[in-house]
């Protein structure tokens, strides 16, 4: 009896669980997930425990690309579109108001395109940070 039981419950499991994979909403959902997280961006984490305000530079060899400034509350975290369609090299400064600035040359290449790069600014009390993510 009990194995009988446990037949029935294990064969409607699996028919219900492969009725689920098959389904093509499951398929759009996914790639629509992919997509996202293929976005170019800079990313910006606010470590302290007030709230920053930043300026924002990234120039390209003949033009500015993205100019802005932004306001992270603290220990938030806040994504800026970054929209870079050329390889080349590339100077980012961050600057906090009323204290430190850095800058880093990011180098754009054709995998870095197809696969879009993303840039972390962390910011902390005594300094800023930049990490480019491969």
């Amino acid at each position: 009896m009990l194995r009988r039981n446990f037949l029935i419950l294990s064969s409607s499991t699996c028919v219900y669980l492969a009725g689920c994979s098959s389904t093509s909403d499951n398929t759009n959902t996914q790639s629509e997930t992919t997509d996202e997280s293929q976005d170019q961006y800079l990313e910006i984490r606010n470590r302290t425990e007030d709230e920053v305000s930043l300026s924002l530079k990234v120039e390209g060899s003949d033009s500015v690309i993205l100019q802005e400034d932004s306001e992270v509350k603290a220990g938030q975290t806040e994504k800026i579109p970054l929209q870079i369609a050329e390889e080349g090299k590339y100077e980012l400064t961050v600057s906090r108001l009323g204290g430190n600035e850095v800058s880093q040359t990011l180098v754009i290449g054709d995998y870095d395109l197809e696969h879009d790069p993303n840039v972390i600014i962390e910011v902390r009390d005594e300094k800023i940070e930049i990490v480019e993510l491969e």
